[in-house]
Parts: C-alpha cells; structure tokens; sequence
C-alpha cells in the first residue's frame, strides 16, 4: 500500500503500525543504504554485500521514516551493523564524516501483518485472500518490564546513570524471563521510560 503524505499524521492504522513496531509486536528486516556526504540524500545506494538485519524496534522512534520508498534513516550509530564497516572498508566514526545510513528496503512479514490488522484480508479485486494466518505472541511481555522498571525506581531512586538501570533490568529480565532482549532494544527502551518518567514526576 502506498500512503500519500496527508496519512502519515492522521491514518489510524499507520499510528498503530508504528506502535507495533516500536513496541516489538512486529519485526521487520532491511539490507543496508548508504549516502556519502555531499550526495544527494534522497538517493541511498544499497551495500548489496551484507544484510537483511533485523530492525531494531528502538530504530522506529528516533529514525526519518519515508513510508513509500520503504526507508528508514538510522541515527544512532549503535543500530549500524558491524558488517557494514567491512564491506565498505571502511573506519572511524561513519556519521562524523557527514555520510548517513538507512535501512533499505524494510520488509514485514506478511503473516504478521494480517494477524494484527484483519481488515486487510478483506477481498480486493485480482488478490488472493488469507484465511485462517495465526497470531504469534509478543516476545517479551513489556507492561511487566516497565511495572517492574517502576518498581525499581521506587526502591532505587533515578539512577544516576543509564547505564545502571540498563545493568538492572538486564538482570531482571534473566531473572523473570530466562533470556533478555538485545543490548539496542534493552537501552532504547529504558531511554524511552526514563525520558518519559522524568518528564511525568518533573526531575
């Protein structure tokens, strides 16, 4: 489905989408694009040596979302790939240089798609229908995470650094859950709650 630009800010079903991703509930994977600096920016040039990775879900917050061109800008070096380095030979800081990355082309699997969104198997003229596309659970159970993040304040106090409340859940999450997301999700996640915890009790 292509979205015209007056969408982005009021379809519902695109503001749930991107909760859905934001929030892990849907995955998506992507190769790699990059622009080197003084080149036009709308014009990515695929790294065909490496990927598809997954998205990080963090990505989905911070990152320039183009829906139609099926890109999403990455921001934050940590949701770079090390693979990418290697295939461009190249090293130090890629941002710093002026170049930016994206994630290009970002693909969803279908089977999740249409268990969130059962509206999108209605019949369409020329198109298969699906039927019966069963519904994967959530990975992680993140309310408990985050009343458990709470919990941790109350007893803790703000943690002076991130860091601290990153190690802290880390180990909850191994505690409750026997694995833990990845590194990515884990501190963006926590960076979310933080900012908007801060925000809600005025510190």
């Amino acid at each position: 489905m292509r979205l015209d630009e007056g969408e982005l800010g009021s379809n519902d079903t695109l503001r749930r989408l991107l909760a859905l991703l934001a929030d892990g509930e849907l995955t998506a994977t992507a190769k790699i694009s990059v622009v080197y600096e003084g080149e036009d920016p709308l014009t990515p040039v695929p790294v065909p040596q490496i990927g598809p990775f997954e998205v990080p879900s963090s990505t989905w917050y911070s990152g320039d979302i183009r829906w139609n061109a099926s890109t999403l800008e990455i921001t934050e070096g940590i949701d770079l790939p090390g693979e990418l380095f290697d295939a461009l030979d190249f090293s130090g800081d890629f941002f710093a240089w002026g170049n930016r990355a994206f994630f290009q082309p970002v693909v969803l699997p279908t089977d999740e798609v249409l268990s969130a969104f059962p509206a999108l198997t209605s019949p369409v003229s020329g198109a298969p229908v699906r039927t019966n596309v069963g519904g994967r659970p959530a990975k992680y159970d993140w309310p408990d995470f985050y009343a458990a993040a709470a919990a941790w304040i109350y007893e803790s106090g703000i943690p002076k650094t991130q860091a601290d409340m990153v190690k802290a859940m880390a180990q909850w999450c191994q505690n409750n859950w026997d694995t833990e997301p990845g590194d990515t999700e884990l501190k963006g996640r926590i960076r979310r709650f933080l900012d908007r915890f801060k925000k809600e009790v005025g510190n």
